[in-house]
């Protein structure tokens, strides 16, 4: 019997041992973030750190990769990225679209050629006083609309990506303070609008 109750004991001592050392692997793996990839990200948040700086810390990133915390840290930290370059991208898009339409020729712009030629023609007719064909006053009319239209469909265009560029920055920002409280770093504050 006493038998029995030392193999009971330790069968019992066994399973306690395994489920502690099962336990403590998960947590390991939820919470610890290897300590060499919180010093690649933290490098790589650095104010003077380069585009290409930034790239090679990730690339160092992805191979210190040892825990569920580190590929989850990882994963926001790219997807911070992501969102920050696509918000820039919407952005110098629309800086490049009203340089373009500042540089442009003509009151309209050059894309609008034939609604300033059809103007022209208005104006030799009127200088030589005769009265403007009913044809040429209906095909200015109906440039006049398409430039309506396409300015009206520029500026929804324009805000929906001034929109999204909005969110995406929001939630690039979101993420990049949850990568850095996961390291331990101060956030950055929201900017004013």
């Amino acid at each position: 019997m006493k038998r029995s109750v030392k193999v009971t004991i330790l069968s019992v001592f066994i399973v306690f041992l395994v489920a502690g050392c099962i336990g403590g692997y998960r947590m390991y793996q939820r919470y610890y973030l290897s300590s060499d990839l919180r010093r690649t990200l933290t490098a790589a948040m650095d104010e003077s750190a380069t585009e290409a700086d930034i790239q090679s810390y990730l690339r160092t990133a992805r191979l210190q990769i040892r825990t569920k915390k580190d590929t989850n840290t990882v994963r926001d930290f790219e997807e911070c990225l992501a969102l920050a370059k696509d918000a820039a991208e919407i952005s110098r898009r629309h800086w490049k679209e009203s340089l373009e339409s500042i540089a442009a020729s003509g009151p309209y712009g050059k894309e609008y050629k034939h609604y300033d030629d059809l103007i022209d023609t208005v104006k030799r007719y009127w200088s030589a006083g005769r009265e403007t064909p009913k044809e040429l006053s209906a095909e200015i009319h109906q440039e006049s609309q398409r430039i309506k239209t396409e300015r009206e469909q520029k500026e929804k265009r324009y805000k929906s990506e001034e929109e999204t560029g909005k969110q995406e920055s929001a939630k690039a920002l979101s993420l990049l303070n949850g990568v850095r409280a996961t390291l331990k770093m101060p956030p950055i504050p929201k900017p004013k609008e």
